[in-house]
């Protein structure tokens, strides 16, 4: 069977990274080391394909990135993990209107905007996420999560409140859910007892179904 051609991931090429011998030779062995989890080994050759001066299509060929619209989501995490912000966008943008990919693409270009200290476009992103019916419920959990610590980051009361909201929508689902309840704790305590503002309610996916 003859070899599909690898689609080109367009976007900007990654600035070449420098790398002692040292960085190198310990990327090198993660990369092919067979105990390595997935995602370790492949962010490690992603470093090395841009010390080499790959551009981001010949990375994604050298990581087997080719038609496949989950391929392309595990390469924009990857770039987003390693602080690559603008190519992890290019890449995550180019899918976000997949459908199996929505929320996934929602959640994850949330957090790049963040990265970015775009607060207000992420926070659109992880409450539209959250708003985003049929889709399952641990991408949910990770909406509600992102958005919670991006108010508790801003600190002022109103956004404390809004934080609280999302944290105690979250427990409410899974309270097991990462540290859920020390975060929950912490909001309280910074919102002082019984004195804090009024928690804003956040719509859940019903209600915005509805207003729509």
């Amino acid at each position: 069977m003859k070899e599909q051609p690898v689609q080109p991931v367009r976007g900007p090429k990654p600035r070449t990274i420098q790398l002692t011998d040292e960085e190198r030779a310990k990327l090198e062995e993660l990369a092919r080391r067979q105990k390595t989890a997935n995602a370790m080994a492949r962010r490690a050759r992603i470093v090395l394909g841009a010390a080499d001066g790959l551009g981001n299509a010949a990375i994604a060929k050298s990581l087997g990135v080719g038609r496949s619209t989950a391929a392309k989501y595990r390469l924009g995490i990857a770039y987003r993990e390693l602080g690559r912000v603008e190519e992890a966008l290019v890449i995550l943008q180019s899918i976000q209107r997949e459908t199996e990919f929505i929320v996934l693409c929602l959640n994850a270009i949330g957090l790049c905007l963040r990265r970015q200290g775009l607060d207000t476009a992420a926070a659109k992103r992880f409450q539209k996420a959250i708003e985003t019916p049929g889709y399952p419920e641990h991408q949910y959990n990770d909406a509600l999560y992102n958005l919670g610590d991006l108010y508790e980051a801003k600190k002022d009361p109103e956004s404390l409140a809004l934080s609280l909201s999302s944290y105690e929508e979250l427990y409410a689902r899974d309270c097991t859910f990462r540290d859920i309840a020390d975060r929950i704790k912490s909001v309280k305590s910074k919102l002082g007892a019984a004195e804090g503002p009024k928690v804003k309610r956040l719509p859940n996916r019903s209600e915005a179904s509805n207003d729509r």
